[in-house]
């Protein structure tokens, strides 16, 4: 897995665009719209839940795991992020399952 510092090194630089690009209108649907801003942030997250997990195993206690507050903090820390990128890939099923219709539009074939 590559470090926090090495999966920065790939991003893109930061760009900007017209928010009017994602209102509908009649050619695409505001339903459409919306499912692409909302597979971005779900995407961010994913991405965000990653990055944490590298920070955080770069913290990880040295040593075999112990029964103490370090140990437990850590492990409690990473399981959180478990359950945020859990949570994160149930939110797109939902997603997904919401927008049903959007796949069979003949308008977007």
């Amino acid at each position: 897995m590559k470090s926090f510092e090495e999966e920065c090194a790939t991003l893109e630089s930061l760009q900007t665009f017209d928010a009017a690009g994602f209102a509908g209108d009649e050619n695409v649907p505001q339903s459409l719209c919306n499912l692409v801003l909302a597979l971005a942030l779900i995407y961010n997250d994913c991405k965000n839940t990653t990055y944490a997990a590298l920070l955080l195993k770069d913290c990880k206690p040295a040593g075999k795991p112990e029964i103490n507050a370090v140990w437990g903090t850590w492990a409690g820390t990473e399981w959180h992020l478990f359950r945020l990128m859990i949570s994160a890939v149930h939110e797109l099923f939902i997603l997904l399952l919401g927008h049903r219709r959007l796949r069979h539009a003949e308008r977007l074939r």
